[in-house]
């Protein structure tokens, strides 16, 4: 089988994340992965490239040198996370025929780390529902967030029409 090891590797990655846009959160998640692979290697990478060393170095980057919008380090959850993608990628490319095994495939991804959540208790939650807001959609889509552990970015984009009724409720 004669492998495409000269095919750009963020081209490669742009049109997996095209193929997710219709998952925003997905996608985002890709595209700032790629964000940070393009801050490491620069756009100009191909597969052939594309070695143990290679994927070593970009976890290495991710935990020291890559910073969020604001400035600070990665969380180990994001580190994980955009080091997925990278494996990720590189196992799409095998199926594809790009190259015949993936250098990502003996280095493991930063540990991710169990997430505190704060929540507020039900008795906070009624206090805010009787609170006065100078923006009451923005309270209901609060309070809304909080009963149902929606996401603003989901809630955001939901339609009557995504909703359903249950139990009769």
């Amino acid at each position: 089988m004669k492998y495409k090891i000269r095919t750009n590797l963020v081209e490669y990655i742009k049109g997996l994340i095209e193929q997710r846009k219709e998952s925003p959160g997905n996608w985002g998640n890709w595209d700032s992965a790629l964000k940070h692979l393009v801050a490491y290697a620069g756009t100009n990478t191909t597969f052939e490239m594309v070695d143990k060393k290679f994927v070593e170095g970009f976890k290495t980057y991710l935990a020291k040198q890559a910073k969020t919008k604001s400035g600070t380090a990665l969380s180990t959850n994001s580190q994980s996370s955009y080091f997925l993608k990278l494996k990720a990628a590189l196992n799409q490319a095998v199926e594809d025929g790009i190259i015949p095994h993936s250098p990502a495939m003996s280095v493991k991804p930063a540990h991710v780390e169990d997430v505190h959540r704060e929540y507020l208790t039900f008795d906070e939650l009624q206090r805010l529902a009787k609170t006065k807001c100078p923006y009451p959609v923005l309270k209901d889509a609060f309070l809304f967030s909080c009963l149902t552990g929606m996401r603003w970015s989901d809630i955001n984009k939901l339609t009557w029409a995504e909703v359903q009724e249950f139990d009769g409720g």
